[in-house]
């Protein structure tokens, strides 16, 4: 099988690396350098990487997480303190619109936000498996090392976890 070049590795998977990287530190600025590490270290690795080992998805999906692990090592941050700096950041926005007309507009990013607050570390990894990297069922199952539908069963219990979160979250009428 032929080698991706990094140019192909890039446009594909960096919205989702990118996606998968907020979902985790949720804040911004340190996406973006986070996904920065992670291509670094994509095009440092591309000659090594082996398609019979495993999907390219999956490779990536790899990189970014340690590359998110060793963050939070580094960091020794306080996953409180992280998330008081993004609220504050997203409190003092009127109105926040990325470049992307695809994305969220400010409102709706500070509810979901408000939401992945909320989840344990595992859950956000979970929905950025989903998400982030767009991974089927069966391609989660293969890296978490459970069932399709195991997956399926945890999908559907997150989403109903998140649907009351966002209840509760929704200001009085």
């Amino acid at each position: 099988m032929v080698q991706p070049s990094f140019e192909e590795v890039y446009n594909e998977y960096f919205k989702k690396i990118y996606n998968y990287i907020y979902g985790q530190v949720l804040n911004r600025e340190v996406t973006e350098d986070l996904t920065e590490d992670v291509f670094v270290k994509v095009i440092d690795n591309l000659e090594g990487y082996d398609s019979s080992k495993a999907a390219i998805s999956t490779w990536i999906y790899t990189i970014a997480k340690n590359t998110v692990n060793d963050y939070r090592k580094r960091a020794y941050v306080n996953r409180e303190s992280e998330i008081d700096e993004s609220v504050e950041l997203i409190s003092t926005t009127e109105k926040y619109y990325y470049d992307n007309p695809n994305t969220l507009k400010y409102t709706e990013n500070q509810q979901l936000f408000n939401i992945l607050s909320e989840l344990t570390e595992a859950e956000r990894d979970f929905l950025e498996l989903r998400y982030g990297l767009e991974l089927s069922n069966e391609e989660i199952a293969q890296i978490l090392n459970i069932t399709a539908k195991a997956v399926s069963d945890r999908y559907r219990r997150l989403l109903n976890k998140c649907k009351k979160i966002h209840e509760q979250k929704l200001p009085s009428r």
